[in-house]
């Protein structure tokens, strides 16, 4: 039976649309660092400032919870605190009572979000007690790699099965050092190596999917080594101001 032009033609249409669709998921992942659980965020402000920040929690499992945050003064005084329901974008916003470093301090149980802090410069703790846990997407993120280091360690844990990542360490000039992939169903240290010159500077890192499509990037921990400050941020100008806190 031939096969109409028209057929065709629709057949092409319905092919570019699903490339196109599955390149703005791809595109999408990379641009918004999903988290999970409780998470920590660290923000640099002076007294009088305006703390501005967006959340938006996402269904991932079948619990109705949105995401709650205590904003913690550096003095560990409580600024404010809020909820963001689930499956709805909110705004929140702050005056800032004092200098220097403040957390947000977010929970949140079985479901997704993201946060967004706008102009303020913010950065996400990544720290052995206290680490990252990113699920299903990732921005590229920036960390500071001090001058008297000469090598540091990425940890990474993706417990559940069929799930891991891909993770690729670029250096201050964007170069590729260090790119692998695994299901790191157990807690797994990626050891780096710092060139000669390549310290005091800002680096960066990301989390995608695996090429071998066994595994997707889902559940994800992270942590920095002991040498590094453990701050991941999205754009890379803020990476020094968090060393100096």
């Amino acid at each position: 039976m031939p096969i109409m032009r028209g057929s065709i033609q629709a057949f092409l249409a319905v092919i570019t649309c699903l490339s196109a669709l599955s390149r703005t998921e791809a595109k999408d992942k990379s641009q918004t660092t999903i988290l999970r659980d409780d998470q920590y965020v660290c923000v640099v402000g002076k007294k009088g400032g305006e703390l501005r920040f967006t959340l938006n929690c996402r269904r991932h499992s079948d619990l109705p919870t949105g995401v709650s945050f205590d904003v913690i003064e550096p003095d560990s005084e409580v600024l404010g605190r809020g909820m963001a329901p689930l499956a709805r974008k909110e705004n929140f916003s702050y005056t800032l009572r004092k200098d220097g470093m403040h957390v947000i301090a977010l929970r949140c149980r079985g479901n997704t979000y993201d946060i967004q802090t706008g102009q303020t410069p913010a950065a996400h703790l990544a720290s052995k007690a206290r680490p990252l846990h990113i699920c299903g997407g990732c921005r590229r993120l920036h960390f500071f790699v001090p001058k008297s280091v000469q090598e540091f360690s990425i940890y990474v844990h993706a417990g559940t099965p069929k799930e891991g990542a891909r993770v690729t360490i670029h250096d201050a000039d964007g170069k590729i050092v260090h790119q692998e992939e695994g299901d790191y169903d157990k807690a797994t240290e990626i050891k780096v190596q710092v060139p000669s010159g390549a310290n005091d500077r800002t680096w960066s890192v990301m989390f995608e999917d695996p090429v071998d499509e066994k595994s997707v990037l889902d559940d994800l921990l992270v942590h920095l080594s002991l040498n590094v400050k453990p701050f991941l941020v999205e754009q890379e100008g803020w990476a020094t101001l968090f060393v100096k806190e």
